[in-house]
């Protein structure tokens, strides 16, 4: 309820839950409602609150590989069934987290040890104190006959999704094989605005917001931890003095969209990393792609490129050189 006798009063606000699924142990998904909020300020509680899920919220990932034989990411082990590349595609598409009260150092490390035959999957991953297999039936590789599998699984904590060559590894750790990691635990966030109108006649507006997360974390969580975040910097703020400096020019207003940063832009997690693989930073660096030089960049395929071209348009007016 809002307070009519103060300007300054902090302005209470509802936050419902409309829909909640569960696909599966790594699928996740939920519909909130957040009202009531002034004119023009769902559109910008909405972008803040969808960034930082996006971006800010943390999670763990395996980011290195140790096996007993092989060097590299192409050899083969002898009585398995994958070679090394694949065992690492499948490790790379497990989903672990942690138990809130447990506290992790920087770098920890799970080991799978098997004598087959086997089918390994992911609940024979011998974790460390606090952390968790989201779906321990997840397929990692197929041991023949009396073979061993010896495997170390190198696990960090991150945000957002990292090339192994940015992975920091310690010295301890580096004859590992480095895997590419998506840290966060989000894969999807949407939001849309609506005007609601109050008893007395107030126009006020509502955000329906949709979060998807990998299991790792539950949506409502990640909506906890992304309001506390903003929380965070906002308090920041207001506890410090404007420090004075030089007045500039304005920059034109094709100059700050030009500057944007991708992040703005209402794409899918996968659409958004394809981009930050190829160096895509800004909508400068992305209005200089063509639509046929965006699908030759790596798992980019016609849908997402479709998605990026339709959400410029829509939120920017913006098309690429060969849409104009």
């Amino acid at each position: 309820m809002l307070d009519t006798e103060s300007s300054n009063s902090p302005v209470q606000l509802n936050i419902e839950s409309l829909e909640s699924k569960c696909h599966c142990p790594r699928s996740l998904y939920e519909k909130f409602t957040i009202y009531p909020l002034g004119k023009n300020q769902g559109t910008t509680i909405g972008n803040a609150l969808r960034r930082v899920l996006l971006s800010d919220i943390e999670g763990f990932a395996f980011v290195g590989v140790r096996f007993g034989s092989a060097k590299h990411a192409f050899a083969t082990i002898p009585g398995v069934k994958e070679d090394v590349l694949d065992i690492l595609l499948n490790i790379k598409q497990i989903v672990i987290k942690a138990s809130e009260e447990s506290i992790q150092p920087a770098q920890m490390v799970a080991r799978i040890h098997v004598v087959g035959p086997e089918i390994v999957t992911s609940n024979l991953i011998k974790l460390p104190p606090g952390i968790e297999i989201v779906d321990k039936d997840q397929y990692i590789a197929t041991v023949c006959n009396n073979e061993k599998l010896e495997i170390e699984l190198l696990i960090q904590k991150n945000n957002g999704y990292k090339l192994s060559d940015e992975i920091k590894i310690e010295e301890s750790f580096e004859d590992y094989i480095g895997i590419d990691a998506c840290f966060t635990p989000i894969v999807k966030a949407n939001f849309e605005v609506e005007k609601i109108l109050l008893e007395k006649g107030e126009t006020k507006e509502k955000i329906n917001l949709e979060i998807y997360t990998n299991g790792s974390i539950s949506p409502e969580g990640s909506l906890k931890k992304s309001t506390f975040i903003l929380k965070n910097i906002f308090e920041s703020l207001t506890a410090k003095s404007i420090l004075k400096s030089e007045v500039f020019e304005e920059e034109s207003e094709n100059e700050v969209v030009e500057e944007t940063l991708i992040e703005e832009i209402p794409i899918s997690v996968r659409a958004y990393n394809c981009l930050k693989r190829a160096q895509i930073n800004t909508i400068n660096d992305l209005v200089n792609y063509s639509r046929e030089e965006l699908l030759e960049i790596k798992n980019f395929g016609r849908k997402s490129v479709d998605e990026v071209i339709s959400a410029l348009e829509e939120r920017f007016n913006i098309k690429l050189n060969d849409e104009k």
